[in-house]
């Protein structure tokens, strides 16, 4: 209601978390009825938030390096860490899995995802290398790109595999899940791969030659599903089958 910028809007069974960074709150909305359940406030946090839906909870970071957790249950408010020196951070969660994440400096910490506080589960990991779209798979393991090098990470058990051959070296690479199914979109030369724990799986899917993502969306079904959206376009991919549908 303040009418400024909203950002890190996540839906979770029909309800949203906003944050709003003028007021460093956040805000759970109905997703059916559009209306405001509950604002918290997040004392501490700075600059642009970013929300992700964890098991019991949302979590918000901030360009600090700051993250703090707040409960589904009663709304109250971990206390406030902060993982990274060097900046930003962000968050990855899945249904029983939680990471943060400095993607600048490539360093990954996971975080109890169930209990209320946001401790650390086992040590930090550096890629050592600048990396991008974390999600969480459903077996709790997380998979990102790494642009600089053309390949995929894969962090599980607190330790990090490197999956070579997922793109091409400084191209626009991100990483999707197809309902179960990691896959790493090369944009640029508009492939896209299946990840497995430590390798590529199968061949690449070439997009049509006149079409030229700009962006990929995964689905939260188990169908393999990902599109892909060019300026004028919308294609699909099954990562399941390995082709272009």
């Amino acid at each position: 209601g303040h009418g400024l910028p909203a950002l890190g809007m996540r839906m979770l069974n029909g309800e949203a978390w906003l944050g709003n960074t003028a007021y460093h709150s956040v805000s759970l909305i109905d997703g059916y009825s559009g209306k405001v359940g509950t604002q918290v406030g997040l004392p501490g946090m700075t600059g642009r938030l970013q929300v992700v839906n964890s098991p019991g909870g949302a979590v918000i970071t901030d360009q600090r390096g700051n993250l703090i957790k707040v409960s589904n249950d009663n709304f109250t408010t971990s206390s406030r860490i902060r993982l990274f020196q060097a900046g930003a951070a962000t968050a990855a969660a899945g249904q029983n899995a939680l990471y943060a994440v400095d993607s600048a400096t490539g360093q990954i910490q996971q975080l109890d995802a169930a209990g209320p506080r946001l401790a650390r589960i086992g040590p930090q990991i550096s890629v050592g290398k600048p990396i991008t779209s974390p999600v969480v798979a459903p077996d709790g393991s997380l998979y990102f790109a790494i642009p600089s090098s053309g390949s995929a990470g894969h962090v599980t058990h607190g330790r990090l595999i490197t999956i070579r051959g997922a793109g091409r070296p400084g191209n626009h690479l991100d990483v999707v899940l197809a309902g179960q199914i990691p896959v790493a979109a090369d944009l640029a030369a508009g492939t896209l791969v299946r990840l497995g724990s430590a390798a590529i799986i199968g061949r690449a899917v070439h997009l049509p030659a006149a079409f030229r993502a700009r962006q990929v969306a995964g689905s939260e079904t188990g169908n393999g599903i990902v599109g892909a959206v060019s300026d004028n376009a919308v294609d699909s991919v099954n990562a399941d089958r390995k082709s272009v549908v």
